[in-house]
């Protein structure tokens, strides 16, 4: 969460709640660049999970690329999510799609990203 508290207290990111009230956190960016920007999902727990720490520090470096929501595998309403992964998490899903489990890496993630947004890997 420190990440993120740093990033929103330099603007580069709203914190908001959904319908569901789960935080999300989107960055600012140009509305019309908008349309192609991925939705990148991050399943974790708010609290005791290292892992899923690591995997906010590499998010936050890049979270200028997509639109970030972070579901928190534990809170109510979200028992689905836990059975599904409180073996496995953080788990990361771009416009719906898991793309990782365990750990996140920079080079899958951005190809990932790249072709979520209509663009080839470099």
């Amino acid at each position: 969460m420190r990440y993120l508290n740093k990033l929103i207290q330099q603007s580069r990111v709203i914190l908001l709640r959904n319908t569901q009230q789960q935080l999300v956190y989107q960055s600012k960016r140009n509305t019309s660049y908008e349309q192609n920007i991925p939705e990148l999902t991050l399943y974790s727990k708010a609290e005791s999970c290292s892992l899923c720490d690591d995997a906010k520090e590499v998010l936050i470096k890049h979270c200028h690329l997509f639109v970030f929501n972070e579901v928190d595998i534990t809170a109510e309403g979200n028992e689905h999510w836990y059975h599904l992964y409180k073996h496995d998490i953080p788990v990361v899903h771009i416009n719906g799609k898991e793309i990782m489990r365990h750990r996140v890496f920079d080079n899958v993630l951005l190809d990932a990203l790249e072709l979520a947004s209509g663009r080839k890997p470099s």
